[in-house]
């Protein structure tokens, strides 16, 4: 962990050199969740992940999964999964409404592990 203390005279120079040192430091702890996402996808075959589960197993955000695992297309695949959500209207106690749902499908990429193409 890294605590940094920043005050109205801190310099300028100072703050642009710990931001950059941290973004150093994000980067390659990204780099090293995704490598840890792509042995996880290649031990498990037969399944395939959406962005988002994967980003609340691994903390990373769900366009940087996404923009991630898309740059390593050569060995992880894609393909469109359904994702049906149900929403439930709230009764005046804060309950819900089961009489009075609505239901929202969208299609979403799926990733998987595959062998790599063409080496």
């Amino acid at each position: 962990m890294i605590n940094i203390t920043v005050c109205a005279s801190t310099p300028t120079k100072e703050l642009a050199s710990a931001t950059s040192a941290l973004k150093k430091m994000y980067e390659e702890r990204r780099d090293s969740v995704i490598r840890e996402v792509v042995e996880f996808l290649k031990s498990h075959p037969d399944e395939a992940f959406t962005a988002r589960e994967i980003s609340n197993s691994c903390g990373l955000s769900v366009p940087t999964v996404a923009i991630m695992l898309n740059a390593r297309g050569s060995y992880i695949g894609t393909r469109d999964r359904v994702s049906t959500r149900t929403f439930y209207a709230l009764n005046d106690d804060g309950t819900p409404n089961l009489d009075d749902k609505v239901t929202h499908q969208s299609k979403v990429s799926e990733y998987f592990y595959r062998e790599r193409r063409g080496w």
